[in-house]
């Protein structure tokens, strides 16, 4: 849900046409036509992007790859393979929005390397605690119209809907495995944030279903989530149980809202929801017009996302060249264009898919508790909505105190192969506001299942 952040801070936000371009000209690599002849290793070779110390960028892949011949949809991708473990799982990175780049994982959160303006224009820096090298990462523009993603057709070639954008990413992934097969040796986890709660839950539950009729299977092993939206009907309301426990609205202004809430929710179903636009349909979420606060995405830090910042990153020309983008795509941190296409997509729910995959994998769902965007009521909500096998042992499970020393890092619970972590100190963006102990907390994930515990102190 991160374009109700985007809404609020509306007016701090660049357009993408605003981003300078290089007047270089140079190719853009399309690896499909490569995979398609069997050629697997130039496309590797292709899609090398070489060591860069002064930029701190490692030994990486980039490229696009077709995810729709007929409609010529290309997804770019920047793959990361661990240089710590030649058989490191291998994660696939989604940002939500919808329509974010997952560029912002990258250099906001958990990259190797970070971006930071400076007097002297954009810089990247070394990131001290990053998810590439204890794991192999793959953070992909999705959906086709976000980032560098594009389509021949332009936005007639866009996809907004589940069945649509999953397609894509299906697709994507097939090729993926094509073009790096070491990885079918190896576990691999989708992971994202935010919206992409439903990118996540909706392709994971594809490739489970295709896994029992393709002999080629994809080696899923979990998903990891934080802050994840994929309930509307249950997060929405919860949103304000929230803003309520702060002291921010009183009871009346609760169920006014509620009230508002629901009848959007009826007008969706009845399918009377028309004439709207998703910054409309934003305000009846969250009241950004009536509740003032500086971001939502951290009430304490108050710091938001420098989209521009990556932009301007992912536009220097030197990156453009190093990436295989080619000179004449603009770079998309958001598609406020494509969001507007999402407004029916914003209320469909994937808490039965959810169920499903807590039933069959490793599932690590986290969040901050400083966020107001997907706070830890609405995720609780669409969890305790979710029918999997072990609802009734999650909702009468206890939180462990997850403290090192006199340092409290979170809070968590375990449920089969459910892991449950609320982060302490962190907002919507818990990779880059509590950088150490997301790594630590996704590793203990990989490794044991959960949080691992250095003392058995516990809370009653």
């Amino acid at each position: 849900m991160d374009l109700l952040a985007l809404i609020v801070m509306a007016a701090n936000i660049f357009t993408a046409a605003s981003v300078p371009t290089t007047a270089s000209t140079h190719e853009s690599l399309f690896l499909t036509p490569l995979l398609d002849q069997g050629n697997i290793q130039a496309a590797k070779e292709r899609s090398r992007v070489a060591e860069d110390t002064t930029h701190y960028i490692p030994a990486s892949h980039a490229g696009f790859i077709t995810v729709d011949k007929q409609l010529g949809n290309h997804l770019f991708f920047w793959y990361f393979p661990s240089q710590l473990n030649a058989s490191a799982p291998l994660l696939l990175w989604l940002n939500g929005g919808p329509t974010f780049t997952s560029m912002i994982g990258l250099f906001w959160e958990h990259g190797p390397m970070e971006a930071r303006m400076t007097e002297e224009g954009v810089k990247l820096t070394h990131r001290n605690y990053t998810w590439v090298g204890p794991f192999s990462v793959v953070y992909v523009d999705n959906p086709v119209g976000a980032g560098y993603s594009f389509s021949d057709q332009g936005e007639a070639g866009y996809k907004a809907t589940q069945d649509g954008y999953t397609a894509d990413l299906y697709s994507f992934v097939l090729q993926f495995f094509k073009m790096f097969p070491e990885h079918k040796r190896r576990d691999f986890y989708l992971s994202g944030q935010s919206y992409a709660g439903k990118y996540v839950s909706a392709l994971a539950y594809k490739i489970h279903q295709q896994n029992d009729s393709e002999t080629n299977k994809i080696p899923l092993r979990g998903i990891i989530l934080g802050g994840p939206y994929f309930d509307p009907e249950t997060q929405n309301p919860a949103y304000f149980n929230h803003l309520y426990s702060l002291g921010v609205i009183s009871k009346a202004d609760s169920i006014i809202y509620r009230n508002e809430l629901f009848d959007l929710h009826q007008q969706f179903n009845a399918g009377k929801l028309i004439n709207i636009t998703i910054q409309e349909i934003a305000n009846k979420i969250i009241r950004y017009n009536e509740i003032p606060l500086q971001t939502f995405d951290n009430y304490v830090s108050k710091q938001n996302v420098e989209y521009s910042t990556v932009a301007f990153a992912m536009m220097l020309p030197e990156i453009q060249r190093a990436l295989h983008v080619g000179s004449n795509h603009t770079f998309m941190p958001f598609n406020n264009g494509l969001m507007n296409e999402f407004i029916q997509d914003l209320f469909v729910s994937t808490v039965r898919m959810m169920a499903v995959l807590l039933d069959n994998y490793k599932v690590l769902i986290f969040n901050g508790d400083y966020d107001l965007v997907t706070s830890s009521a609405m995720v609780e909500a669409a969890l305790l909505a979710t029918p999997w096998l072990k609802q009734k042992q999650y909702s009468k499970s206890r939180r462990t105190f997850w403290t090192e020393d006199d340092r409290l890092k979170g809070f968590f619970s375990q449920t089969g192969q459910f892991c449950r972590v609320v982060v302490h100190g962190a907002g919507h963006q818990v990779p880059h506001d509590m950088p150490d102990v997301s790594l630590e907390m996704v590793t203990h994930f990989l490794q044991d299942g959960c949080i691992k515990l250095k003392t058995n102190k516990t809370s009653s």
